[in-house]
């Protein structure tokens, strides 16, 4: 059982399965303040939940995530991170290394400017929902998702706007068994299996190291297009 949670105006359905999914062939990032331990692997807070629903690290705070993998029954633990740090300099020399105003008022430094590098995105063919399930006429031939990470767009033929853009860290969990099966829990995949003709379906991917990023700029190039999310990533 789960529960949703709302981040940044979207819906986000937050079940303990969810995060064990995502994570499972995920490498934890260096150590942080809190950690939290899935599967007997810890991980930092904010990568167990940016991954897991696929938002940007600043769009939560620690505590909200915290309150929520709590909640999913994960074990949220706070430890020191030793970080080097240089000698403080004497007060006065302090004040002599800084600017009047900036002494005054630390809020007026600049802000910081992240160079982000690119994401290259190489998309397989489209290929139809009901090949991918292995129930279609050409089943036997067709391109299926690579076990990596990476983004996946699902497509309803005769429609330009996406009905569903998402992003994993397993690309042939997700879409084959998960989107397109239903052997494992998509809420998105499961309202597409009930309202819409497998036969009118196509699925496409891309791999890519950083799928939380590439979905996220995705979705913001779908909205300035088409005005709004994909039907089904808006959980309609």
């Amino acid at each position: 059982m789960g529960f949703y949670i709302t981040v940044k105006g979207r819906k986000r359905l937050a079940t303990r399965e969810r995060v064990i999914e995502t994570l499972r062939d995920m490498t934890p990032e260096p150590e942080r303040m809190y950690m939290v331990e899935v599967e007997g692997v810890a991980y930092p807070l904010k990568q167990v939940f940016c991954e897991t629903f696929g938002v940007g690290r600043h769009d939560v705070g620690t505590r909200d995530a915290q309150r929520v993998l709590e909640r999913l029954g994960f074990k949220v633990t706070k430890g020191e991170v030793t970080v080097w740090r240089r000698a403080p300099m004497k007060e006065t020399r302090r004040k002599e290394a800084l600017p009047p105003r900036l002494w005054d008022r630390q809020d007026a430094l600049p802000p910081v400017v992240l160079p982000i590098p690119d994401i290259w995105l190489k998309w397989s063919h489209y290929e139809r929902w009901d090949d991918i399930a292995g129930t279609g006429e050409h089943s036997e031939g067709i391109e299926l998702p690579p076990p990596e990470p990476g983004v996946y767009e699902v497509y309803r033929s005769g429609t330009a706007a996406a009905l569903y853009i998402g992003g994993t860290s397993h690309l042939r969990r997700r879409v084959r068994d998960g989107l397109v099966k239903g052997a494992m829990l998509h809420t998105a995949g499961q309202k597409m299996r009930e309202r819409e003709a497998a036969a009118a379906l196509s699925v496409r991917w891309a791999v890519t190291d950083r799928p939380a990023a590439a979905e996220e700029e995705l979705l913001r190039r779908h909205v300035e297009e088409f005005g709004s999310l994909p039907e089904y990533t808006s959980h309609k």
